[in-house]
């Protein structure tokens, strides 16, 4: 909060204080050039998108295709950095990492526990895979759009016509829909 403070460096703390630099350096860097990729990524395609020619790109679909796992490991090498990077305190100043050993869980258990959510997420990872690659191999459902202008349909008509709320936008009633009968006693309109 302080634009004329000075920020202490590595070497004005004993060396006992330091985290593992080299980890915390590399994987907090990695991180932050897979954001800047997906920044620039993303202002491309908008870019081919205003252009309308977004679809004629095809190294940059491919590409978006490759770059769908990354966003995990960039959360992964984030949680590097941060969990790297406090080390070797638990609280800062308070209670170091190797005081924080907990006595009633033994080294048999944690490597239990970790072998437990190495197998599940490597189960849903599986999982995963699998229904992205049926669900790619089947295709976009075929649907016919009918717009009330005679041309192109926008974003919003095909929204409205796979959320099933709308027709033509999603302000007007479904094709499908009946209005509401009024008893009006027998009497003919």
């Amino acid at each position: 909060g302080n634009f004329t403070g000075t920020v202490a460096g590595l070497d004005q703390f004993p060396r006992e204080d330091w985290p593992p630099v080299g980890i915390t350096f590399q994987s907090f860097h990695l991180m932050v050039g897979m954001g800047m990729m997906f920044i620039g990524l993303t202002v491309l395609a908008t870019w081919y998108r205003w252009r309308k020619t977004l679809f004629q790109q095809r190294w940059l679909l491919w590409v978006f295709v490759f770059a769908v796992p990354l966003p995990f490991a960039a959360n992964q090498l984030g949680w590097i950095a941060a969990e790297v990077g406090r080390q070797p305190w638990i609280v800062y100043g308070l209670l170091r990492t190797n005081h924080a050993i907990s006595k009633s869980v033994s080294a048999d258990q944690i490597i239990g526990s970790i072998i437990m959510f190495t197998l599940i997420y490597a189960l849903l990872f599986s999982l995963w895979i699998y229904l992205l690659d049926h669900k790619i191999k089947q295709g976009p459902e075929d649907i016919a759009i009918a717009p009330a202008t005679g041309g192109e349909a926008s974003l919003s008509d095909i929204a409205g016509i796979r959320s099933g709320t709308g027709g033509p936008s999603l302000s007007e009633p479904h094709p499908d829909e009946q209005k509401p009968k009024v008893d009006n006693g027998g009497k003919e309109d």
